[in-house]
């Protein structure tokens, strides 16, 4: 009876949980993701009700010793439920399927959120990110923007597909994130200002590679020890979370503020003393996620690392020149970061990032932050001779 009245409670929750990269020095996004279903499973949340969209790579990839496991913290406990529960894999990791995911859209390429204006709706995203961009797996043809994916939780709101919203972003400089989410009853926590890195945590020896980003390590660890507000969840987050500042805010913030986040979560069973003890990720032990990748490479000694380093930065630099070109049909000689950017700088690098992963598609995650250079470029030339000398070059 308890089981059937656990079950018939959850059928009002749905949850999306995206891993949005690929490649085995960002192993520690799928194990987030893995952890979190995990977690949702455990609490009796239907399966049916969880999408996952995840590339699906890292339990299966040469550099695993644990092939078919994925791996949160150095126990080395398996969080990997395997590939069948992985709803959105491989190619399929793109930024339309999130986008139709998220307004119900499409049914015909995959399975969509199907709430109703009763249920409370979770989505979790983690990957490398921009201030303005969330990232993709390598070689995708464009970024997630945010203003594209606001306007899809607008269309979610439209529909009447929630009935109080969690969204939370483990990523770099994602912290202007909320202000595109004003839709009522919505809730947006990112791992980071809007000019902060975020980072990586756990490191593992055997694996040579991080397990987990200390933003979402700390909300599994929260989520695990007590059924908290929102805000208690916040304030906890933050202190939690030592070396960026996690953001808080959207259409339902503070009005939310109070709401247990078991609304989202499922019913918290265990007294904070029962709840599992996990080592927590030291200061010494963060690596900025941008330069994971790098400080693993040049920890090895084998040629192999050495020439994909040499690659990696010569990608950057051609990365760099691309800018820099654009820059100099724009007659911009010193290129200066702006300051405070206006909702009109903001709404030219969005055109702008369109126009360039048009003809470009995406840069590599870790020179995601070069993308901020054409944000800088719009705060001192029209978005109209932007975009004309992106396409020019």
């Amino acid at each position: 009876m308890f089981f059937l009245l656990s079950s018939l409670a959850a059928c009002g929750r749905w949850a999306v949980l995206m891993a949005g990269s690929s490649d085995w020095y960002n192993y520690r996004h799928q194990a987030d993701i893995a952890t979190l279903y995990d977690l949702l499973i455990n609490r009796s949340f239907p399966p049916e009700h969880i999408i996952t969209v995840a590339y699906d790579d890292e339990p299966y990839l040469a550099e695993n010793p644990y092939r078919g496991k994925l791996f949160h913290n150095t126990d080395h406990h398996n969080f990997y439920h395997g590939s069948s529960k992985i709803d959105y894999a491989g190619a399929k990791v793109t930024v339309d399927a999130l986008y139709n995911i998220i307004s119900g859209e499409h049914k015909e390429h995959g399975k969509v959120l199907e709430s109703t204006e009763e249920d409370d709706v979770f989505i979790y995203y983690d990957n490398h990110g921009a201030d303005g961009a969330l990232g993709v797996p390598e070689g995708a043809p464009k970024f997630i923007l945010f203003d594209d994916l606001g306007d899809s939780f607008k269309t979610m709101y439209n529909k009447k597909m929630y009935k109080r919203l969690l969204f939370m972003v483990e990523a770099y400089e994602s912290g202007n994130l909320p202000k595109y989410l004003p839709i009522p009853n919505a809730v947006v926590i990112t791992a980071a200002k809007h000019d902060e890195n975020s980072w990586a945590a756990i490191p593992d020896a055997e694996l040579d590679n991080m397990l987990s980003d200390e933003f979402t390590f700390a909300a599994i660890d929260l989520i695990n020890k007590s059924d908290y507000t929102i805000d208690e969840f916040y304030q906890n987050l933050v202190k939690g979370t030592t070396h960026s500042t996690p953001q808080i805010g959207g259409g339902g913030y503070p009005a939310l503020k109070d709401t247990h986040i078991s609304a989202w979560f499922g019913e918290y069973t265990k007294k904070p003393e029962e709840s599992v003890s996990k080592p927590r990720p030291k200061v010494a032990e963060a690596i900025p996620q941008r330069e994971v990748l790098r400080h693993y490479l040049k920890k090895r000694t084998d040629l192999s690392a050495m020439k994909q380093l040499h690659e990696l930065d010569a990608n950057t630099q051609k990365t760099i020149k691309k800018f820099e070109d654009i820059a100099y049909l724009l007659n911009i000689n010193n290129l200066q970061k702006v300051q405070n950017p206006t909702d009109d700088h903001y709404k030219c690098f969005f055109d702008s990032m369109r126009a360039f992963s048009k003809k470009y598609g995406t840069v590599h995650p870790d020179d995601m932050g070069l993308t901020r250079k054409l944000l800088d470029m719009c705060a001192v030339r029209p978005k109209e001779m932007v975009i004309k000398a992106i396409e020019a070059i």
